[in-house]
């Protein structure tokens, strides 16, 4: 009997199956709709069950994290770091950390075929590569094992990635590690990587100069303007396109509506609080929006926000205070501009139909379907100012009442 991995529908694809397969009979192939899923060999399989038992949706990882996290508001102290991050710059905060410990530092890079996959990083020059959102699924490998490896050695490691990948690296060890450090990410959904090589390919062909690399959330002028970066052959200067323009159609039109998200995230057991990492970083969106913040000045160069998961986040943050800037805010006021922070992405109605169309058709086909269609039905804009209207109508206070008549407790 061959080992029942979880329902294809709730996988994310994590990996955790194919770690921890001893005779490498699991690989994680292309779907029909382009993602990153597990493929058994029957004929290596014995059937031990340890990719069943190493599932995080199968058995999902008991750890000693707390629901009423401390948070903060952050950015690091070191202006250039800041400023080549996406927001304020924590990660490296917390990486350098690790590897001036003679540590080790686990994250997502680009490699030489401009695919997103995990690395791991022995240096502050290799770091770099790991910065910056990437919004697509990076392929795991077998970088637990090599995370492992590195814990049974005795080396401090920093393992940063999507909760969903934090849970599968936890699901995988099965043990804990005092120096482990895990950093998940406020996860808006992963578009899949056979997307993301025709969207990438698309550009290439617009430019005399090879493309290099892009940086889907570039500083441009401030952090709050959306664009993206690309870096030319033998160019100095990054050409910048807002998220607006067709070329940008990749994040800003089809990651954005969720219209080429996997169908996991539309149900992801792991966008909730409690967290799966010891820290939880992301961009602090609504900041200063609903509760005054004394230093607004700084938010256009990127701000944090940073959740504190556990006892062994407390003492990460603790060795790193001197390295940024701290203020502590409220999990409410995170939620408010976070929404990823606790509940599923909700998936755009064409979802199905588009992720398919994105395998079967070219970048240009994709784009002359959909690109500028994928906004509300005339019945959906009715739906949506009626319930403006009722909001505005009924008031704040009477909607909490209703809402913890419901059970949906308070806004």
């Amino acid at each position: 009997m061959s080992p029942k991995l979880c329902d294809p529908a709730q996988c994310t694809g994590c990996g955790a199956c194919r770690n921890a397969c001893p005779h490498d009979a699991i690989s994680l192939t292309f779907d029909e709709e382009g993602f990153l899923s597990p493929k058994i060999d029957s004929k290596l399989c014995v059937d031990c069950k340890r990719c069943e038992n190493a599932c995080p949706n199968l058995n999902p990882p008991q750890l000693a994290r707390t629901a009423d996290p401390t948070v903060y508001a952050c950015w690091s102290a070191d202006a250039d770091v800041r400023a080549q991050s996406s927001s304020g710059g924590m990660f490296s905060v917390y990486a350098n950390h690790i590897l001036a410990r003679q540590g080790v530092v686990f994250g997502v890079a680009y490699d030489e075929k401009n695919r997103a996959v995990f690395v791991k990083v022995e240096n502050v020059d290799e770091l770099k590569k790991t910065r910056c959102s990437k919004y697509v699924q990076a392929d795991v490998g077998t970088i637990y094992r090599t995370a492992r490896e590195e814990l049974e050695a005795g080396r401090p490691v920093l393992f940063s990635g999507l909760p969903c990948q934090i849970a599968g690296l936890y699901a995988y060890l099965n043990k804990e590690y005092p120096n482990l450090f895990t950093c998940d990410l406020i996860c808006h959904g992963i578009p899949s990587p056979i997307l993301f090589k025709k969207w990438f390919e698309s550009l290439d062909e617009q430019y005399e100069q090879r493309l290099e690399g892009v940086d889907m959330r570039a500083k441009s002028q401030n952090a709050t303007e959306m664009s993206i970066a690309l870096t030319l052959t033998g160019d100095e200067s990054r050409t910048y396109i807002p998220w607006s323009q067709e070329e940008a159609d990749y994040v800003g039109q089809y990651f954005m509506t969720n219209v080429s998200l996997r169908s996991s995230c539309g149900q992801c057991q792991f966008a909730t609080v409690p967290r799966q990492g010891d820290v939880t970083l992301g961009d602090f969106w609504s900041l200063g929006l609903h509760v005054p913040f004394e230093r607004r000045d700084e938010i256009p160069r990127g701000v944090s926000v940073n959740l504190i998961n556990s006892a062994q986040g407390e003492r990460l943050v603790e060795q790193v205070k001197d390295d940024a800037v701290w203020f502590e805010r409220t999990l409410q006021e995170v939620k408010q501009g976070n929404p990823s922070l606790t509940q599923p992405a909700k998936l755009h109605r064409k979802r199905e139909r588009f992720v398919r169309d994105s395998v079967a058709l070219s970048y240009s086909e994709l784009r002359r379907k959909y690109f500028n269609k994928l906004g509300p039905t005339f019945l959906e804009r009715v739906q949506a100012r009626i319930v403006r209207r009722f909001r505005k109508i009924v008031g704040k206070p009477l909607r909490q009442k209703i809402a913890r008549l419901f059970g949906g407790g308070s806004e």
